[in-house]
C-alpha cells in the first residue's frame, strides 16, 4: 500500500473546496438568503460575485447558472460560495489540514440541515488544486508522446475521468499556467507553473450525506489524496519535502 505523506513543505495547494449541489424546496432566489442568514455570524464578510440586477433573460442564457456562485461569504480562514442550487465551502489562505477543514465543512452542513431548504443532494465534490513552480510534468507519472516532440516540454492540458473505489475523479493537468490564474489570487510578477486539479465525487447517489457526513467526506478525501500522490514520481516527491 502506498505510504502517503501527511503534508508537503511548502504546501502546493492553492485551492481547497467542497461543493454540494441540490434540488431546492424554496424558490431558488430565496435559497441564498436563507442559507446566509443561518451562517452570517460565522462568515460575516459578504461580497457579490455577479450583478444583482441581472435580467432573467440573461440568467437563463448562462449554462448552469443555478450552480454559479452569486455571493462569497468569508471569515479569516474559510469561505462560502453561495448559489441558487449549490453551496461551496473553501479555505482562505494556508490549508489548515484535513481535520480542521473537515470539521468546518460538517459544522456548516449541520447548520443548514435544519433549514429544510432542499429536497435532495445532486452532487458532492471535493476539489483540490495544486500549483508547482516551473514545468513539473516530467515529475509526474504521465507520458505525452508525439513523434519528434518531447511532450513534457510543450504547453499541454490534459483532462481525464478516472474511476476509483466508490468514487470518480475528474483530473486536469496543465503546464505553463500563471499562478494568479490557478489560485485566483493576484501575483505581482508572472509566475508560470504546473497545475494538478482533482475533483472527486461519489460514484453513487448520496441519500444519507447529512446522516453520515464524516463517512462521505473521508471517502472522497482518501481517494483524492491517494490519486494525487500516485501521480508523483519518487524523485519529484523527495524535492517537495514530504512529512510522514
Amino acid at each position: 500500500m502506498l505510504k502517503l505523506p501527511r503534508r508537503l513543505n511548502p504546501d502546493p495547494l492553492v485551492s481547497s473546496t467542497v461543493e454540494i449541489r441540490f434540488e431546492p424546496l424554496l424558490d431558488r432566489k430565496a435559497v441564498i438568503g436563507a442559507i446566509y442568514y443561518q451562517l452570517r455570524e460565522q462568515f460575516p464578510k459578504l461580497e457579490p460575485m455577479l450583478p444583482g440586477d441581472m435580467p432573467e433573460s440573461v440568467r437563463s442564457s448562462i449554462p448552469d447558472f443555478a450552480y454559479r456562485p452569486q455571493f462569497r461569504a468569508s471569515n479569516d480562514q474559510f469561505m462560502l460560495y453561495l448559489a441558487e442550487q449549490s453551496l461551496t465551502v473553501g479555505v482562505v489562505g494556508t490549508y489548515p489540514g484535513w481535520d480542521n477543514f473537515s470539521s468546518v465543512i460538517q459544522q456548516v452542513f449541520a447548520e443548514i440541515k435544519a433549514l429544510n431548504v432542499f429536497s435532495e443532494i445532486q452532487r458532492i465534490g471535493l476539489r483540490y488544486v495544486s500549483f508547482f513552480d516551473g514545468n513539473a510534468l516530467a515529475g509526474l507519472k504521465l507520458s505525452l508522446q508525439l513523434p519528434g516532440y518531447d511532450g513534457s516540454q510543450l504547453p499541454s492540458s490534459v483532462f481525464m475521468r478516472l474511476p476509483a473505489t466508490g468514487c470518480e475523479h475528474t483530473l486536469q493537468l496543465a503546464n505553463f499556467i500563471d499562478y494568479s490564474q490557478a489560485s485566483g489570487q493576484p501575483s505581482e510578477t508572472e509566475r508560470l507553473g504546473t497545475v494538478v486539479d482533482i475533483d472527486t465525487m461519489p460514484q453513487q447517489a448520496v441519500v444519507d450525506f447529512f446522516e453520515r457526513p464524516s463517512y462521505w467526506l473521508n471517502l472522497l478525501h482518501e481517494a483524492e489524496k491517494t490519486l494525487f500522490y500516485s501521480l508523483l514520481t519518487d524523485d519529484f516527491l523527495l524535492t517537495l519535502n514530504p512529512e510522514y
